[in-house]
């Protein structure tokens, strides 16, 4: 796959993912705000990759702006958002369940995916993550990328519905925000503890100076 046809898949997805939206769920505002809030999280990709993560990007991509790829945003949508508005859907039936097993089935959830998505991805050299080998799942993708992504993701599905109980009620530009703020505090989070976590397996630019070998 070459990185103009990831830009297209991207695109082409979520387009999708707002015609099925405003077709079937035009007034469920919690997944509007899934879709658009983590859209908005593109911000934490630049911030990994120029920080600690150690990612480039095929430099064939049309770019936002620095090295980030201007369909990142789109791709945080649909790969983050629409997961969550995935479980979302299921969250009756999850809220039925005792929370550890909640939550394991949601990481796993969260894991099988990101993996399959990153694998595939840095397989056709999308991206090209420079960690030492034996950290790196085929030579590839870092064990420690899905790891911590999906504990992002199942923190979001969390932040969103104690979201949901403060956004009841308000309009629809100040439940977005409520949800937004949700996304971002676990965003920082997130590059705070996987820093910490990079740092101490030694592949860590931040916050205390690169030591790859």
């Amino acid at each position: 796959m070459q990185p103009i046809h990831f830009e297209i898949i991207t695109y082409i997805i979520y387009v999708i993912a707002i015609g099925v939206l405003a077709l079937f769920f035009r007034n469920n505002r919690g997944y509007w705000y899934a879709l658009i809030g983590c859209t908005l999280l593109f911000p934490f990709e630049w911030i990994g990759f120029s920080c600690f993560t150690f990612l480039d990007y095929d430099l064939r991509f049309t770019m936002f702006f620095d090295r980030l790829p201007l369909m990142i945003p789109f791709a945080w949508g649909w790969f983050m958002g629409g997961t969550l508005i995935l479980c979302l859907r299921f969250s009756n039936k999850l809220d039925a369940i005792p929370l550890y097993l909640k939550i394991i089935i949601l990481y796993a959830i969260f894991w099988v995916w990101d993996f399959a998505v990153e694998y595939s991805s840095v397989g056709n050299n999308l991206w090209v993550y420079h960690w030492p080998k034996h950290l790196m799942i085929g030579g590839k993708l870092p064990w420690l990328i899905p790891f911590i992504v999906a504990i992002q993701n199942v923190a979001n599905y969390f932040a969103h519905r104690i979201a949901q109980r403060y956004s009841e009620g308000t309009r629809w530009v100040q439940g977005f925000l409520i949800h937004l703020a949700a996304y971002y505090i676990v965003g920082v989070l997130t590059l705070f503890v996987g820093a910490l976590v990079y740092w101490i397996l030694g592949v860590t630019a931040f916050p205390f100076g690169p030591i790859v070998e």
